[in-house]
């Protein structure tokens, strides 16, 4: 593995405040792990909000590139349960990204494309029941 790309995917993991990033490699293993609340949840704690539980993070299962061949997902999009969201490709091989919970995309956090890391937040689900 380059040195360049892991130094990348280090810098994503502390710049996007990943809670996890594991790098295996034939040489060597890294692995990080995140111990702070993320700045969204300190300020909610700040501010004295109650921080709905009405949400769900659909989270990358791999490190790996992340792609869609049916459409890139978008905020308002309605999702099923068990809907395939993303592939995350991964040595030549696609894994299936689906969603937990019936409901709305409220965000998106990744384009078409993108490297991601292992548990990197891919999109936001508000629930709308089960």
């Amino acid at each position: 593995m380059k040195k360049q790309k892991i130094l990348s995917m280090v810098d994503k993991f502390f710049t996007e405040g990943l809670e996890y990033l594991q790098i295996r490699d034939a040489d060597f293993s890294l692995s990080l792990e995140s111990t702070k609340p993320e700045a969204e949840e300190l300020e909610d704690v700040k501010e004295n909000k109650k921080v709905s539980s009405n949400y769900v993070y659909v989270k990358s299962p791999a490190a790996g590139l992340c792609v869609s061949e049916e459409g890139w997902p978008k905020k308002g999009d309605k999702v099923e349960k068990e809907q395939v969201l993303f592939k995350v490709e991964v040595m030549k091989t696609l894994i299936d990204v689906k969603c937990s919970v019936p409901g709305m995309i409220s965000k998106v956090f990744v384009q078409q494309n993108d490297e991601v890391v292992i548990n990197e937040k891919l999109v936001q689900i508000e629930k709308l029941g089960e």
